[in-house]
């Protein structure tokens, strides 16, 4: 299972199961500052991009009242979509299991639920419906009144051996009537950790890459595109012309409005139990004007490779923003923060991240300073998701893979401003905002 695939995986494998929470209060915001970043100074909010000054996307007691306290268990492997008619993100799926010592018994325990959440009120609904069945490593997208899953896999809790089960269905999840409806089968072929985007000027969906293997233990990474007409509802293999991305899997991706293009960041094409891997860190665009693929960037200047990191658009000062991801390296998990700019197709970091401070006693026991904490930043994750609200001007961010197992936190950003929504019940390291660390129950580092 990839959550155990190499030296950098032992920080997917928590100290222990109940990790802390934290003092930390919703809406404390930390600002990391443009200082680090390439261009910084040249960035201009964008004229004809929508600021959030509109209603939707403040809170009143008309609209957030009536919300309770609930929110989704610890979360990674989810699906997550925005959708802008409504200024509400969709979370769809995922695993809640948490390994204990690399335990791969309880390293997954995928579910079926989807929870709402007001973008507004910083609130969760869980909505019911007969939807997708239990799964994890999914896609999604949102068409502004809609959620869109697609693929993904699923393996009874506990299993240790055998093959997941694929999936290669198409879900959409109508905003208005908060039902679910299968959309179609039997287009791509079955597969996890694909790229799902959705073109809004031509209002169809874009499936790039993924795994088609069902083992746990080897992958059959991809470089395929499809596009999917929900009005005519058909599914179409794209024949791209240009240099082909080399085929992979957990690369993030975006759909660039501004460039009618489809960009893809990363990901990796194997992988080796005993020994280090090399993840791609490249950036290619696929022109959807011209259907040809160009590499825009290589590991020049780049953040290192890695697997699961999240990437979105801002359309605000028109830059791609990079959070987290695994790498191949001593650190594991990631919470470097980096800004790359298709205007001249560099990078720029944002947020420095933890950093690696000593190392690992064993190969699943680490020092409590394993880590120097950059204390500006969320926590170090993988596998999480990260959506943007062309209606509200941020982008949102939810759950993933940390060093405690997986999280539940909310984290908006905005103006190179990362702001604690909602605050994790599990998932983070004591040290990270804790005056007091040695006041946690099960401490985790």
């Amino acid at each position: 299972m990839l959550q155990f695939l190499n030296r950098a995986a032992l920080l997917l494998c928590p100290l222990a199961l109940a990790a802390c929470t934290n003092d930390a209060e919703p809406g404390s915001t930390t600002d990391v500052g443009p200082t680090d970043v390439a261009n910084a100074t040249d960035i201009q909010p964008d004229a004809g991009a929508d600021t959030g000054e509109t209603s939707i996307c403040d809170p009143t007691p008309a609209r957030c009242d009536a919300f309770g306290a609930d929110q989704p268990p610890r979360t990674s492997e989810h699906g997550a979509a925005y959708l802008n008619e409504t200024a509400e993100m969709v979370v769809f799926g995922g695993t809640t299991g948490v390994p204990e010592n690399c335990d791969p018994a309880v390293a997954a325990a995928y579910v079926g639920d989807t929870w709402i959440y007001d973008d507004a009120c910083a609130t969760w609904t869980l909505t019911a419906g007969n939807g997708p069945t239990a799964r994890g490593r999914h896609s999604m997208a949102g068409s502004g009144d809609a959620a869109w899953v697609f693929g993904g896999r699923w393996r009874p809790a506990g299993a240790t051996s055998g093959d997941y089960t694929l999936y290669d269905e198409l879900w959409r999840f109508d905003a208005t009537s908060r039902a679910w409806q299968l959309a179609s089968t039997g287009g791509p072929a079955a597969r996890t950790n694909s790229v799902l985007v959705w073109d809004s000027t031509a209002e169809r969906l874009l499936v790039f890459g993924g795994n088609d293997s069902a083992s746990g233990m080897d992958i059959g990474p991809r470089n395929d595109v499809w596009e999917y007409d929900p009005a005519g509802g058909s599914w179409t293999e794209l024949s791209p012309s240009g240099t082909v991305p080399a085929p992979r899997l957990s690369a993030a991706g975006l759909y660039d409005a501004e460039r009618h293009r489809l960009v893809v960041y990363g990901g990796f094409d194997s992988f080796d139990f005993g020994g280090g891997v090399d993840y791609f860190s490249d950036v290619w665009a696929l022109d959807l004007n011209t259907m040809a693929w160009e590499q825009l960037a290589n590991e020049v200047g780049a953040p290192d490779g890695r697997f699961g990191a999240a990437i979105a658009h801002d359309a605000v000062f028109d830059n791609y923003v990079l959070f987290g991801g695994h790498d191949d390296q001593a650190l594991g998990n990631r919470n470097d923060n980096w800004l790359f700019f298709p205007e001249n197709n560099t990078w720029g970091q944002l947020g420095l991240g933890d950093t690696f401070n000593a190392p690992q006693i064993d190969f699943c026991e680490f020092p409590p300073d394993f880590t120097t904490i950059d204390p500006a930043l969320p926590e170090r994750r993988n596998y999480h998701s990260f959506v943007w609200s062309n209606t509200c001007g941020h982008g949102v961010m939810f759950g993933g893979k940390t060093d405690c197992g997986s999280a539940n936190d909310v984290w908006s950003y905005a103006d190179e401003t990362w702001t604690e929504e909602v605050v994790a019940t599990a998932g983070e390291v004591c040290v990270r905002f804790r005056s007091n660390p040695e006041n946690c129950v099960n401490l985790c580092f």
